[in-house]
């Protein structure tokens, strides 16, 4: 139903960036600048991978936040 009245009113949804997450996630382990560029970069490269598509955006951040 929901679904149907926002395509009646052609709004378009679009998925929070794994850099959001990213953000909050850095926010709360209290990371240095150094890590958290770092991170940002691992969660760059699995935006250039297609496979990497099928993991929603919270699961790419706190990966990256696990690597680093």
């Amino acid at each position: 139903m929901e679904c149907k009245i926002l395509t009646e009113i052609n709004f378009n949804i679009t998925i929070t960036s794994p850099l959001r997450f990213l953000n909050r996630y850095s926010r709360i382990a209290d990371f240095s600048k150094s890590d958290y560029y770092f991170a940002n970069y691992l969660l760059e490269l699995s935006l250039i991978d297609y496979n990497m598509m099928k993991f929603i955006p919270s699961v790419l951040a706190s990966a990256a936040i696990f690597l680093v």
